[in-house]
């Protein structure tokens, strides 16, 4: 084997690791936003938390079954799959495109619903419920900026290739603006940040996907957690390729981890100046979406003919 296979299986390792950083710097630029001083260390608390986690033994209920007990490593790797699909310095190690990494995202909330609903508790139940609802509301946004993505490049293939657009074109680059916005609301469902969910709180009766994953503990619970921020980081890194493709087509791709930090500030920026929304309030962001993207779509068809 030589040190060309090797390198793309580095790659994607690295970005594996990378994730809990992303969350870190999010989390300390957030604090300082809303005037809460964190120091420096405050960056790798999420290695900290993951250490202390995998330290502890998982504790499971009698009562549940083997999807309880595989759900965190099918979570754990759905996610962490993905990030080997992202370009950074070298070849990706595996080729997908936006369709294969719905199905992934599906499958990892799926199976965590599953098991949210196997450990009988009510708040797990709860949790399952309204995983299930984001995930549907994902899913058509995300299937929106699918098709405004195929059209464009003519191709669902990651990353994104619009080598054969002419980028001084102006439909075009409104195109590309408005898929752009439009990816924004899926990253924010998918990820369940605010205004759709608080990640940062411990009141269950608010809670989505936290609901679920408080049902586990020790190293299950830290494999949930780490998938949780590798998702985090690979939805960044989608959304940030589609900026990327429309303002340099032919940059190196090795700039895309400055741009993941940027995004977390912007993102730390947002959620501390927007309120969290109600329940009842969610399908309008999946809305937004759905309308960025047909317009985004409605431009580039007039610009065809």
């Amino acid at each position: 084997m030589n040190m060309q296979t090797i390198f793309p299986y580095l790659q994607g390792l690295a970005i594996l690791a990378f994730a809990p950083i992303l969350i870190g710097w999010t989390n300390w630029w957030k604090a300082n936003f809303t005037g809460r001083r964190r120091s420096v260390v405050y960056l790798i608390q999420p290695y900290r938390d993951l250490f202390k986690l995998f330290r502890v033994p998982a504790t499971r209920s009698r009562t549940t079954s083997w999807v309880f007990y595989w759900a965190p490593w099918v979570v754990f790797l759905s996610y962490g799959t993905l990030l080997f699909t992202l370009p950074v310095f070298f070849a990706p190690l595996l080729r997908a495109d936006l369709i294969l990494t719905l199905y992934l995202l599906g499958l990892a909330r799926f199976t965590l619903s599953l098991a949210g609903l196997d450990s009988a508790s009510s708040f797990g139940g709860l949790g399952s419920s309204r995983e299930m609802f984001f995930h549907f509301l994902t899913e058509i946004s995300l299937f929106g900026v699918i098709a405004g993505v195929f059209i464009l490049s003519g191709s669902a293939v990651l990353p994104y290739n619009f080598e054969s657009q002419e980028n001084g074109n102006l439909a075009f680059i409104i195109s590309t603006l408005l898929l752009f916005a439009a990816f924004f609301p899926v990253l924010i469902l998918e990820t369940r940040r605010i205004p759709v969910d608080n990640p940062e709180t411990h009141l269950e009766l608010t809670m989505a996907g936290k609901a679920v994953e408080l049902e586990f503990s020790g190293r299950d619970m830290a494999l949930i957690e780490w998938g949780e921020m590798s998702k985090l980081l690979f939805m960044i890194a989608l959304w940030m390729q589609l900026l990327v493709s429309l303002l340099i087509p032919n940059m190196t791709l090795a700039i895309m981890p400055l741009l993941w930090l940027v995004s977390g500030v912007g993102l730390a920026l947002w959620e501390s100046k927007i309120p969290k929304m109600r329940l009842g309030q969610v399908p309008t962001v999946a809305q937004i979406s759905l309308l960025f993207s047909l317009f985004a779509i409605i431009v580039q068809f007039f610009n065809g003919e």
